[in-house]
């Protein structure tokens, strides 16, 4: 059974391109807030695109840009440097879309073209 978990944000960091087994995966985190006013918080979602499309994107990505992310959330749980369990969620993109650029005031880009489904080896 799989989730799709889309979210709207900022790119927190500057995106940082990596292979592993030969194929190139673009890391970045994305700042969500959901509620408001004092209810406001924000989420810290870690986001990988894997395959062409990474080193498609990371020229086009970068600290600050509003993207809108979706694909397949995982829960991952590691210790911080307090020793305190945390977890953290970790979204594996399908795909990635451009919002509008408040500095270059442009419309709305989809690259859908560069996001593709992600081809697993399941059985179905």
């Amino acid at each position: 059974m799989s989730n799709t978990f889309v979210a709207l944000g900022n790119i927190v960091n500057e995106p940082e391109i990596k292979q592993v087994n030969g194929t190139d995966v673009l890391k970045f985190k994305v700042a969500n807030n959901v509620g408001y006013g004092d209810r406001q918080q924000t989420n810290w979602i870690m986001c990988d695109l894997w395959g062409t499309r990474a080193s498609s994107l990371h020229n086009l990505l970068s600290k600050g840009r509003e993207v809108q992310v979706s694909g397949v959330l995982t829960l991952r749980e590691y210790t911080d440097s307090s020793g305190a369990q945390r977890l953290s969620p970790d979204l594996r993109c399908n795909e990635v879309n451009l919002t509008r650029n408040k500095a270059a005031d442009t419309n709305v880009q989809s690259v859908s073209e560069h996001t593709a489904p992600v081809e697993d080896d399941m059985p179905f």
